[in-house]
């Protein structure tokens, strides 16, 4: 059945839930009437969660006709749809009050983050630290991951994160709670940058992890020319010079003094390239290279 404005054309507010073909998503499309210009990106978004199985059409969000037929919200939706050429459920709602008194408040909400959804996932610790800590844990594969996946995966929803880092870096959880009960009060390294860089070097052996990165948080009981605590005292020195160190900088002393450490080697000086060139960054000593499989174990 075709779709048109006396479809959807009441003066009574009502809601029911429709079926909607790519077919009827067009039909509705073309009902709209001085409607914000539509996202290219945000469309072919929405399109591949549709794609992918991954979309839910009854999550309480609803498709609007005012009170004289005109498409007010859903367009990214309906566009989606026809460009996946998928068939989707939604809640449609009619007899909404006609622009602008309406759609000036449509639309407004803050967009949940990926923080935030794995806090709302009640049973994930530090879900704010885990979340950043993916985030970079990905960006390390992403060296050498498939392009096609890598733009993918930047589509996904918050949860569709969630279920990615549980898949991909189960371990990963253990490390942000393990640095996490040990940074408090300690801000040389951001945490999840630290919880990322402790699950990478677990992958050779969880126990030297551990020393090294709880050494580089403290530095107890730690003697001269100890890699952490050389890599401890260097960060120290750039925070109260108030030097802002950028990743590749961090990356490459804690880099320094962990590949020193674990093979029982002693340091005089940690080195950083602040204001050159960042070099190829080259896997740390037991550390996975990017895209290959962690073997380690960190589990609590």
């Amino acid at each position: 059945m075709g779709s048109d404005r006396r479809q959807f054309k009441h003066s009574e507010f009502g809601c029911f839930v429709m079926t909607i073909t790519p077919e009827i998503a067009a039909e509705m499309l073309a009902l709209q009437n001085n409607l914000r210009k539509p996202s290219a990106l945000r469309a072919e978004k929405y399109a591949g969660m549709m794609r992918r199985g991954a979309w839910q059409g009854l999550n309480g969000e609803t498709i609007k006709f005012d009170t004289d037929g005109c498409l007010i919200d859903g367009q990214h939706r309906l566009l989606a749809c026809v460009m996946s050429k998928a068939t989707l459920k939604s809640l449609v709602v009619v007899g909404v009050q006609p622009a602008p008194k309406v759609t000036s408040t449509i639309g407004i909400g803050d967009k949940r983050t990926v923080a935030e959804t794995f806090d709302n996932a009640g049973h994930i610790k530090n879900a704010h630290c885990l979340a950043a800590a993916v985030r970079i844990a990905f960006q390390y594969d992403a060296e050498k991951a498939d392009a096609s996946f890598v733009r993918e995966l930047y589509s996904f929803t918050p949860f569709e994160w969630l279920e990615f880092a549980v898949d991909r870096y189960p371990e990963l959880s253990a490390s942000v709670n393990r640095i996490v009960a040990r940074m408090q009060g300690s801000i040389l390294v951001p945490k999840s940058f630290l919880a990322w860089f402790h699950y990478e070097c677990s992958n050779h052996c969880k126990q030297k992890a551990d020393d090294y990165c709880f050494g580089v948080v403290r530095g107890e009981g730690l003697d001269a020319g100890h890699p952490a605590l050389l890599v401890k005292n260097r960060l120290t020195e750039m925070a109260l010079r108030r030097v802002v160190l950028k990743r590749p900088a961090m990356l490459e002393m804690l880099a320094q003094g962990w590949n020193a450490f674990a093979q029982g080697k002693r340091l005089k000086l940690v080195r950083y390239s602040h204001n050159a060139e960042p070099k190829p960054f080259a896997p740390p000593f037991g550390w996975r290279k990017p895209g290959e499989p962690w073997t380690g174990e960190v589990s609590e």
